[in-house]
């Protein structure tokens, strides 16, 4: 096995500090623009490039939704899960009056509808990275122990397919992903055998699901999984 190359991952950045700074940023340009009274469009020209530069400093995907489609409403504009509701000058009030309640109570409806339009995505992730073979190709990519093992980077070298909701094995594998997590809920003493058995019969059709992403034959399968058995004992 070849030596892993340098590891590139940064710390995290202070969200705190980087919030404040850029909430500045914003409160600033909005001093500059809202005297010669913009409309939402030029408003949105404005300010929307700050938000781009926030997300990129702190690591969100600065991709954004204009006028995005969620359960409760439509969002102004959506920058991966930092959402964005524009209201006209003097609509909110730092007095929190029943205006401005309205306004955070339609904000966290619409957090609500993304975190419920992400969960298929996140579960599909969670389990990916969890099969015989991700965990085979991240343990034979690190040394136990070392500086590597463990560590975010190695998501770099193992290629998972983006989530795709009209694919039927992505479907598949989300779903199977919230089964194990339903069963796992109980504790290994408490767990009636039936559970435990059909927990069993959910991880062998992940890896058997997932094997269909990475082109794996049957026989490949079962290497991984006999090499990843070797490898934890």
């Amino acid at each position: 096995m070849g030596t892993p190359p340098p590891d590139t991952v940064k710390q995290p950045p202070d969200r705190d500090r980087l919030t404040r700074r850029w909430a500045g940023k914003v409160i600033q340009k909005l001093r500059t623009v809202l005297p010669n009274k913009p409309n939402e469009a030029d408003l949105r020209h404005a300010i929307e490039p700050l938000f781009d530069g926030f997300c990129l400093e702190a690591g969100i995907p600065p991709l954004a939704h204009a006028e995005f489609s969620l359960a409760s409403g439509t969002a102004d504009a959506v920058f991966s899960r930092f959402t964005i509701e524009y209201k006209r000058p003097g609509t909110l009030s730092a007095n929190f009056d029943l205006a401005t309640r309205g306004a955070v109570d339609q904000l966290h409806g619409y957090i609500r509808d993304l975190a419920v339009k992400e969960k298929p995505e996140a579960n599909y992730l969670c389990l990916l990275i969890n099969t015989s073979s991700a965990s085979f190709a991240a343990r034979t990519y690190s040394q136990e122990g070392g500086k590597s093992f463990g560590d975010p980077h190695v998501l770099d070298h193992i290629r998972i397919p983006k989530y795709d909701p009209k694919d039927k094995v992505h479907k598949r594998l989300a779903e199977l992903s919230m089964q194990a997590h339903e069963l796992a809920k109980t504790p290994a003493s408490d767990k009636p055998q039936a559970a435990s058995r059909k927990l069993e019969e959910v991880e062998a059709e992940v890896d058997l699901e997932s094997a269909k992403l990475w082109n794996l034959t049957p026989s490949d399968l079962a290497e991984i999984q006999r090499s990843l058995k070797e490898l934890t004992e």
